[in-house]
């Protein structure tokens, strides 16, 4: 069996070797070369327990955090607050989704789902999801689907629906 295992891996060497020139890898660049920043309450957070991060198509950096959301340009955090947003979500962000398009799906830590869209919030929490974690998911076709522990839901673009079966 020994000999037969080498004789097999003996023979797939050339092929390896010829399968390592056609990939190459370019190097790993030093971790000096890399920017650190530490974001914390002191830095404009809402809070320090980050459950959620989603840099989004057009590059912003949105922050979920237990005690609320916040968005970041890379330098500078901008904390959203609901009295200067109307209908922001304001604590519990447990889940981030960009959608196909471009809209921002925001999961609740306490049950609630707000969107994101052409500059405005929009409390989109259905009726019977539940006080929990809402996960956020976006299958191949587009459709944008929420989660907790009380069942599934899908977003038909107008409302929320549950799933014929699901529990």
């Amino acid at each position: 069996m020994r000999v037969f295992l080498l004789g097999f891996l003996v023979g797939l060497s050339p092929w390896l070797q010829a399968g390592e020139a056609r990939a190459k890898v370019p190097p790993i660049t030093t971790a000096s070369n890399w920017l650190e920043r530490k974001w914390t309450v002191q830095e404009g957070l809402p809070g320090n327990i980050v459950p959620s991060i989603l840099q989004s198509r057009s590059g912003r950096i949105w922050i979920g955090t237990l005690d609320g959301l916040a968005w970041s340009d890379g330098l500078k955090i901008y904390p959203i607050h609901s009295r200067e947003y109307a209908n922001a979500p304001d604590q519990g962000i447990w889940s981030l989704l960009e959608a196909r398009g471009g809209t921002i799906w925001i999961g609740g830590h306490n049950g609630h789902i707000h969107a994101f869209r052409q500059g405005r919030f929009e409390n989109l929490t259905p009726q019977g999801i539940g006080s929990f974690n809402i996960d956020l998911g976006e299958s191949g076709d587009g459709t944008v689907w929420a989660g907790g522990p009380l069942g599934l839901w899908r977003w038909t673009g107008q409302h929320w629906v549950r799933p014929t079966g699901a529990a």
